[in-house]
C-alpha cells in the first residue's frame, strides 16, 4: 500500500515536473507573440498586489512582536488586515478586538507560548506590571 502511493506521488510529481519546465522554457524564451518573463512578472504584480502587501505586513508583524508585544501587534496586524480586506465598518473592529483576546488567551495563556521580554513594556514598567505585561500582552 506504501509503496503504490510513493510511486503514483513519483509519477505525479515527474508529470507536473515535466510541464512546468516546458513552461519554464516557454517562458524564458517566449514564442513569438507571447510575453518574455519580465513583461509576465510585472503583469502577474499587479494580480498578487493583495498578497505582497500581506506578506510585508506579516514580515513586519514577526519582527515587531518583540518591540511592541503580542497583544499590540496582533491587533495592528489584524486590523490591516481587515482594513486591507475593505471591511472597514466598526463591527469588524469590534470583531478585530474580540479575536485578539481570544487569541492571546489561547496562545499566552492556555498554551503558555514564551515570547522573550517586550523593549517598550522594559521601557514603561517595572517588577510587577512588567512581569503580567510580559507574561499576558
Amino acid at each position: 500500500m506504501v509503496y503504490s502511493t510513493l510511486c503514483c506521488a513519483i509519477v505525479w510529481f515527474r508529470f507536473i515536473g515535466f510541464f512546468s519546465f516546458i513552461k519554464l522554457l516557454l517562458v524564458i524564451k517566449p514564442i513569438e507573440g507571447e510575453k518574455g518573463l519580465i513583461d509576465s512578472l510585472v503583469e502577474s504584480l499587479g494580480e498578487y498586489r493583495v498578497v505582497l502587501i500581506t506578506a510585508v505586513l506579516f514580515f513586519f508583524y514577526v519582527n515587531i512582536i518583540t518591540m511592541v508585544g503580542f497583544a499590540i501587534s496582533t491587533t495592528l496586524f489584524v486590523l490591516s488586515i481587515v482594513w486591507l480586506s475593505r471591511l472597514l465598518s466598526p463591527i469588524w473592529v469590534l470583531n478585530t478586538l474580540i479575536a485578539v483576546a481570544l487569541i492571546i488567551l489561547i496562545f499566552r495563556v492556555g498554551v503558555n507560548i514564551w515570547i522573550p521580554d517586550v523593549v517598550l513594556y522594559e521601557k514603561l514598567f517595572s517588577e510587577q506590571t512588567l512581569w503580567f505585561m510580559n507574561k499576558y500582552f
